[in-house]
């Protein structure tokens, strides 16, 4: 058991030797203040002024700053000029009909004409009198026709009834 509170009194001296080194890496006086303090406390006298540094390197470009309030109002332009020209629109009425003109100043007369043919209009005729003398005959034979042929299906003979369904 004696070993072990020897072994807690080595742990703890190595332990303060470890804060105290510690104190002073960080700086701190007596008087617990860093020593940047320190020494903006006392007052340092000016000395001879030496040599212009060299000029440094321009910085990076900053932020953009908030936008700010909307201005007035400005002055009124002057007129540009006509733009093209826009759609046509709905078509109106039809309108009346105008006046007759004048007539004309009168032609030169046109040359001689070539002589008349012979009309052949008596033979066309005749033709067309006995198409319809034929169109009527065809006519009056399809009649015929119909009419034999509707009383040939009314003149056949009905089913004889059955005798059974006379019983």
């Amino acid at each position: 058991m004696g070993g072990f509170g020897t072994r807690v009194r080595r742990n703890q001296c190595i332990l303060l030797v470890l804060f105290l080194l510690q104190i002073q890496s960080l700086g701190l006086d007596l008087d617990s203040r860093p020593t940047t303090e320190v020494c903006a406390t006392h007052t340092i006298s000016p000395g001879p002024k030496g040599d212009d540094g060299e000029k440094g390197d321009p910085g990076e470009e900053g932020k953009l700053g908030k936008v700010g309030r909307m201005g007035p109002k400005g002055v009124k332009g002057e007129l540009g000029d006509a733009g093209d020209q826009g759609n046509i629109g709905k078509t109106g009425p039809i309108g009346k009909k105008g006046d007759k003109g004048e007539k004309g100043l009168p032609g030169i007369p046109g040359g001689k004409g070539k002589a008349g043919t012979v009309c052949d209009c008596g033979r066309y005729r005749k033709v067309v009198g006995q198409l319809d003398i034929s169109v009527a005959r065809l006519k009056t034979s399809m009649k015929f026709v119909k009419n034999d042929a509707a009383s040939d299906v009314t003149s056949t003979p009905m089913n004889k009834p059955d005798s059974r369904s006379l019983t």
